[in-house]
């Protein structure tokens, strides 16, 4: 259970990112506000980007007085026509042995593997990973009920050397069950990509127990970097 709110925070933090592989004309075309807008058409049209995702779970069914960690790292790069996606999800429970997964993701094929060394179970039909890499941004966020509002603060900050704007904002995932998580968007203050997000969010996945409280920091970096590159499948 602990993993199943660790990836729904992590998809919501994300998804933004997940689903801008389409390009500019999709994203220009959603009915968003104008930050958002320009935000995802500035992701859309990135080459190659990372994303490292550290998150604390508390409450709902963890251990009383126990807190869950998660880690998570993204790969996203453009080759062409082509998509490419790489997921590492570690899971550290409050008690119990940790548990790791990789995801990569190549066009319309995908691989996964529940360990760093163990084998890769490659037998997924095209359908199962063609949303993530190649899906239209609008659909793909009205089919997964996510809402995002950006709110500018005014302020300033500067992170890893880069000036950022400030916005407070609140995001909302509706399938299945319902997430909501509220924090802070740092935004590069000239090219409106991503470098920050402070988010903290709550998810009930039991009627009667209390929901999970979730905080997490999300950093991104390496944008249109040529080196970046996707782990290797063999044979994929």
């Amino acid at each position: 259970m602990t993993q199943r709110v660790s990836r729904s925070l992590a998809s919501a933090v994300v998804a933004l990112t997940l689903l801008t592989g389409s390009g500019l004309a999709s994203a220009q075309g959603m009915a968003l506000q104008p930050i958002v807008a320009r935000m995802l058409t500035a992701m859309s049209a990135a080459t190659a980007y990372r994303i490292v995702v550290d998150s604390t779970i508390s409450g709902g069914g963890t251990p009383r007085g126990g807190v869950a960690r998660t880690h998570m790292e993204m790969i996203r790069v453009h080759h062409g026509t082509t998509t490419q996606v790489y997921v590492l999800m570690v899971t550290t429970p409050a008690k119990g042995a940790v548990s790791t997964s990789e995801t990569v993701m190549s066009g319309t094929r995908g691989c996964t593997r529940q360990s760093r060394t163990g084998a890769w179970n490659c037998h997924y039909p095209p359908s199962a990973f063609a949303a993530l890499t190649n899906a239209d941004p609008a659909k793909a966020l009205q089919e997964a009920g996510i809402r995002v509002v950006m709110t500018p603060t005014g302020g300033r900050r500067t992170i890893g050397g880069q000036p950022c704007a400030v916005y407070t904002f609140t995001e909302s995932i509706a399938s299945g069950v319902t997430l909501t998580v509220h924090g802070l968007w740092y935004l590069n203050a000239t090219t409106t990509l991503p470098v920050e997000v402070d988010a903290v969010g709550s998810e009930a996945l039991v009627q009667g127990q209390p929901p999970f409280a979730v905080k997490s920091t999300a950093s991104y970096s390496r944008w249109n970097d040529p080196t970046l590159r996707v782990p290797a499948v063999p044979g994929m």
